[in-house]
């Protein structure tokens, strides 16, 4: 057999014991020849902690205590990790057969790339589908803010990640999409590798996180929104969006004088442009134009024009970030 890269895989997990044994055999049952598993359980009281003894002589590393949530768990487990691919599996999903000798082979023969992307199948006792996969545009500022990455079978290089791990673990439901939005933002969008083979099964039920949470996973979304906005928003953002795709026809529609000095752009986009976008109050790209110009003009005369917008528009967790941020 080829000289397969040695894969990492964590499973963070606290009390699953219904669940925790397929996803343990859906691993240690691969085959794959150079495997490194580690279980960081959080001190579950159910049968968790049997389960996990049952397979422990197949098991790299494993640890039940204490911890301070899914991404602390996480961490804990990257400090046993000695593969150069990692990726973690939640206690209730499961990877299909083969899963990872179809990730192992896309990276040898594809040894430039930092992410193997693959697809999984979304599951419940009464449905299942096959997800579109990850999504990486072209267009590097269009992946920065609205890519899509299925995390179980998101496979990523160490080498190129150690400088970005470990997760934030300020955030327990989409630490996932701030790690990789941090990933774009330093090596950009052209060493990605998606490929059309569904790799896992995603489980939802009624006490996963995704589905019993789903206003915390929007409420720390708007929060990983306002960093990256606050950060690249002015060099960035501004340059790459707005000129683009705005100003043609903001200037074809309203007869403004391309000479039209800032103030008095801030002034249009705020009066015209901005409610006639917010009107499509679930629009991603319309929300980040909108709390661009928020928080980039924080100091124009209209702010308490903003604020009625926020607050009758949109999600009310994103008004009180920014009310938090003193924005």
């Amino acid at each position: 057999m080829e000289d397969y890269p040695k894969i990492s895989i964590v499973t963070p997990s606290y009390n699953q014991g219904q669940y925790l044994e397929e996803t343990i055999l859906s691993v240690l049952n691969q085959n794959y020849p150079n495997l490194e598993y580690i279980i960081i359980d959080g001190g579950s009281t159910d049968n968790s902690v049997e389960i996990i003894k049952k397979y422990a002589d197949r098991i790299t590393y494993w640890v039940s205590e204490p911890d301070n949530g899914q991404s602390h768990a996480i961490n804990k487990g990257l400090e046993y990790c000695t593969g150069e691919i990692f990726n973690w599996l939640n206690s209730d999903d499961y990877y299909l057969d083969g899963a990872l000798l179809t990730i192992g082979r896309t990276f040898l023969e594809n040894p430039d790339c930092d992410i193997v992307a693959a697809k999984e199948f979304l599951f419940s006792s009464t449905k299942k589908e096959l997800t579109n996969g990850t999504f990486v545009s072209d267009d590097y500022t269009y992946t920065v803010f609205l890519g899509i990455f299925d995390q179980p079978c998101t496979f990523i290089k160490f080498s190129t990640f150690k400088e970005i791990l470990p997760l934030n673990t300020e955030f327990h439901y989409v630490m996932d999409s701030e790690l990789y939005i941090r990933y774009l933002l330093k090596n950009g969008n052209r060493r990605i590798k998606k490929i059309d083979t569904p790799i896992n099964m995603f489980r939802l039920h009624e006490t996963s996180k995704s589905v019993s949470l789903g206003y915390k996973f929007r409420s720390e979304k708007y929060i990983i929104e306002y960093e990256i906005l606050s950060k690249l928003a002015a060099p960035f953002f501004l340059r790459k969006y707005i000129k683009r795709n705005m100003a043609k026809s903001m200037f074809l529609n309203y007869f403004i004088p391309l000479n039209l000095n800032k103030k008095e752009y801030v002034r249009h986009i705020c009066k015209r442009e901005i409610p006639r976008l917010i009107a499509d109050k679930y629009d991603f790209l319309n929300r980040l134009y909108f709390l661009y110009f928020y928080i980039k003009y924080s100091d124009y005369s209209g702010k308490r024009f903003f604020k009625c917008l926020l607050a009758d528009y949109l999600f009310p967790s994103v008004y009180n970030l920014l009310k938090s941020k003193s924005v």
